[in-house]
């Protein structure tokens, strides 16, 4: 009697029915990259994207980095402004109280399309990030179309941690040596979550 052979094609159709974001690569479309948003900047856009009118990728993070005064908060918003012309709302997160809507205007951001959100520590992000995307997950299950949406954080480097925040409070002057791993923590929880729903993130 010959055994029974399980094809991978049925474990793959299984397995779907486990966890519904896994398929066969071939059809696979979670990290797909379907649209591209225009930095604003042609050079950068080159260097990002390889052409001059791409730029970043509409659904994975991408980070400007660079000494203060450089031109981050420049790069970040024109890109706004270029997201927001492509149907994208934009979640923008500032560390630094150094964005307001008379700066954002000045850019021709339609700031009617943006949710402004001060964030002081990295938990607060995670935390943050984690709630719109259960947000979204449960819209999605109840078949509601969902905005396009982007988000920003300016600037990662601002945040604090709680340690230091309670080390400030108490008084201490101990090095933070927890901050690294709150951010790596940041990063493994909300990559996949924003990735689920074509969230980029700059």
């Amino acid at each position: 009697m010959a055994k029974e052979i399980l094809s991978f094609e049925e474990l793959d159709k299984a397995m779907s029915k486990i966890d519904s974001l896994g398929s066969l690569m071939s059809v696979n479309e979670f990290s797909k990259i379907s649209e591209w948003i225009n930095t604003g900047n042609y050079a950068l856009n080159a260097q990002v994207s390889g052409s001059l009118r791409k730029g970043i990728p509409g659904n994975r993070g991408v980070m400007f980095t660079g000494p203060s005064g450089t031109g981050k908060t420049f790069l970040t918003l024109n890109t706004v402004r270029e997201a927001i012309k492509m149907g994208y709302y934009v979640i923008y997160g500032d560390t630094e109280a150094a964005v307001d809507n008379d700066l954002m205007e000045k850019f021709g951001i339609d700031t009617t399309k943006v949710r402004y959100q001060p964030f002081k520590t990295v938990l607060n992000v995670r935390h943050f990030v984690s709630n719109l995307c259960s947000t979204l997950r449960e819209k999605s299950k109840k078949k509601v179309e969902l905005p396009k949406i982007m988000m920003v954080i300016d600037s990662l480097g601002n945040l604090a941690t709680e340690k230091e925040i309670n080390d400030a409070a108490s008084g201490s002057d101990k090095r933070d040596m927890t901050k690294q791993q709150n951010l790596r923590s940041l990063f493994r929880v909300i990559t996949t979550d924003l990735a689920e729903f074509k969230i980029p993130l700059v």
